[in-house]
Parts: C-alpha cells; sequence; structure tokens
C-alpha cells in the first residue's frame, strides 16, 4: 500500500469535491476498486496510480463544486472605488 497516494488522494477528492465514481473513470478501474483503494482496505497497483496522474487535469475539470469561496463585494464599496479612480 501506498498511505501517501491515497493520503494525497483524499485531500484531492475532499478539497475538489471529486467522487468516487469520478476517481475510478479517470483511473480506468471500477467504482469499487476506487473506493476500497479510498477506504484503505485495498492497495492500488502502478496502473492505477499512472492511469490517475495521466487523467488528473480531466478529474479536476469534472468536479462539481467550487473550490474558492469568493465573497461579494457591497455596492456601496464599489461606488466608492470608482469615485475614487
Amino acid at each position: 500500500m501506498n498511505p501517501g497516494n491515497v493520503a494525497k488522494l483524499r485531500a484531492i477528492c475532499e478539497a475538489f469535491g471529486i467522487s468516487v465514481t469520478a476517481v475510478a473513470v479517470a483511473a480506468r478501474t471500477s467504482r469499487p476498486t476506487a473506493s476500497r483503494i479510498l477506504h484503505g482496505s485495498m492497495t492500488a497497483s502502478n496502473a492505477f496510480w499512472k492511469n490517475l496522474e495521466q487523467n488528473l487535469s480531466e478529474l479536476l475539470k469534472a468536479r462539481t463544486g467550487q473550490v474558492f469561496d469568493i465573497p461579494a463585494v457591497a455596492a456601496e464599496k464599489i461606488e466608492r472605488l470608482l469615485k475614487a479612480g
């Protein structure tokens, strides 16, 4: 088992809101296999990690959630900035 890779994968999934299904597709494996790897009950093959690495950008593009919270700016603040500029 490569606990470092599993920890990185868990962190990526949590940070980017990536599903186990999306991981499975990117790693070219089944959903149950991806789930077992993520939960530490199965060791991932080198092919799993290689496929995942090659498809990481597509995996990130397919995320469902927003990564950064971008707060709204009050209209008054924008008006002040426009007047000052």
